[in-house]
């Protein structure tokens, strides 16, 4: 079992290590948490990944022993949808796709996906104690954030995109703040309104 966890600790680890090397905002969250020795990987909420086939990508993480999150189901926005994918000791996995058909005009998944693929994270979710705090000291490090945090004080989960990462014109990756409370183990906070 230790060899198992070893690798999968492995391929999360490069996961990580491929957005904190092309995302301005991972490289100063990671040098920040790694100066006062609390590491980048204990911080870690979720990872997410774009694809165009939820099933498909979900693939490789099954192989490793993550599993459906029958709980949370299946997550749906307006035009795109995902899935959570749990191990015990290892930060989710949230695969996303746009739906299928007219339902899915508009996501900017599809495009996203044949610019980049789907082999690398979309973004990674970094828990925070007090998102406002966190937003007003990262930003003081040089951290853009878009839009304003989603939820009020005191909700369950709540959550804050930094300034996407500009690639060949189009924005890439992001880092996502979130403020969790209460075991609520959701993606979307249940108080708030669209992301």
């Amino acid at each position: 079992m230790e060899i198992v966890n070893q690798h999968i600790e492995k391929v999360i680890r490069q996961y990580i290590r491929q957005l904190v090397e092309t995302n301005a905002a991972a490289k100063i969250i990671h040098t920040l948490l790694d100066q006062v020795g609390v590491g980048l990987r204990p911080s870690i909420d979720h990872l997410s990944i774009r694809t165009l086939d939820v099933q498909e990508r979900a693939l490789e993480f099954e192989a490793l022993g993550f599993r459906f999150d029958v709980n949370l189901g299946v997550i749906e926005r307006d035009s795109w949808w995902g899935k959570v994918y749990r191990k015990p000791g290892f930060p989710p996995i949230y695969i996303d796709q746009a739906f299928a058909g007219s339902r899915g005009t508009g996501s900017p998944i599809p495009d996203w996906v044949n610019q980049f693929t789907d082999a690398g994270l979309h973004h990674m979710a970094i828990v925070v104690e007090d998102i406002e705090v966190a937003a007003e000291r990262f930003a003081s490090h040089g951290i853009s954030f878009d839009g304003s945090i989603s939820g009020m004080p005191g909700d369950p989960f709540r959550q804050l995109y930094s300034a996407p990462e500009i690639v060949d014109g189009t924005p890439h990756t992001v880092i996502e703040l979130v403020e969790r409370r209460w075991g609520y183990t959701g993606f979307v906070s249940p108080l708030a309104g669209t992301l």
